[in-house]
């Protein structure tokens, strides 16, 4: 016997039409075959097979998508059993690939329209969202004189001033001293110290969790390291102050160390999309983002 069903109301009986009731539902036959039309969903298209109810067949066996590409990427999807790719199709939502899925979770569409406009890397402007007192903080390096204040690691330097009607600080572009973008300089800034000192503490705990105990670049490594990277982005070219993050190229979980030689400087948010999937294919990925969406890096 076969009964066919366009869609399944939520309620608990069926259209007169269906000859359906909702035992029928809960409870059906053993001999009967339901042939059904999953209704389409802001999310996803995609029809069922022919189920038959006597088979243990799991629901998600039957589906089929119709949708081969990531609908934010572009890429065709993974469908290599048993592989944790970047381009797997999410299972929550089925239009995307996982990088996509993660990287709209981390921050919304205007935020990454803005992140990935080449506007944004001229001059300083790739500092300007982070011009408040929770980011900056005042160099005490010996070779500066004055009372300017700057991002970690950052050659641009700031004059901050106070109004009486509020304890909010603003902050006024005062330069740009390349020639004191050294090791020697920064060493001697105590908020730039302990910058590169907590990213070696995190560098370790994460070492030390899925590597255990293997060796991690000294603090003076790890200072030499960032300083010549001049926080420029090791996946897209851009120079960030989106908090710089020592990325591993290899990741621990694949075999790669927490040495110099396997470290690159990637934007955070990036590196928390990108996870343990391996640079070459997460680089593809980003490629096919950046293309898709029509940025221009």
């Amino acid at each position: 016997m076969i009964k066919t069903v366009t869609s399944l109301p939520t309620s608990n009986s069926f259209p007169k039409e269906s000859n359906f009731t909702a035992n029928d539902c809960r409870e059906p036959p053993q001999d009967c075959i339901f042939i059904t039309n999953c209704p389409e969903t802001k999310n996803s298209s995609r029809t069922i097979d022919v189920l038959d109810v006597r088979n243990t067949v799991p629901l998600e066996d039957t589906i089929k998508f119709e949708n081969k590409c990531c609908y934010e990427c572009g890429q065709e999807f993974n469908c290599s059993e048993g592989l944790e790719k970047i381009t797997n199709r999410n299972p929550q939502d089925t239009d995307v690939c996982q990088g996509c899925k993660k990287l709209f979770s981390l921050a919304k569409r205007p935020e990454i329209r803005q992140r990935f406009n080449c506007s944004m890397n001229n001059l300083n402007n790739h500092e300007v969202r982070f011009l408040h007192d929770w980011y900056l903080h005042r160099c005490t390096s010996a070779t500066i004189t004055e009372e300017l204040y700057h991002l970690p690691l950052s050659t641009h330097y700031y004059h901050r001033t106070t109004h009486n009607q509020s304890d909010e600080a603003e902050f006024t572009f005062y330069s740009t001293l390349t020639d004191k973008h050294t090791v020697a300089h920064y060493s001697t800034c105590f908020g730039c110290a302990e910058f590169v000192k907590t990213k070696r503490r995190t560098l370790r705990l994460v070492t030390n969790k899925k590597a255990g105990g293997e060796y991690v670049a000294s603090t003076e490594e790890l200072f030499e390291f960032l300083v010549k990277s001049g926080s420029i982005c090791g996946f897209t070219g851009m120079q960030g102050s989106w908090v710089p993050f020592p990325d591993h190229i290899t990741p621990l979980s694949g075999g790669g160390s927490s040495d110099v030689s396997n470290l690159q400087v990637t934007l955070q948010f990036l590196n928390n999309v990108k996870g343990n999937y391996e640079s070459d294919d997460f680089q593809k990925w980003l490629r096919a983002f950046t293309k898709h969406q029509g940025y221009l890096v």
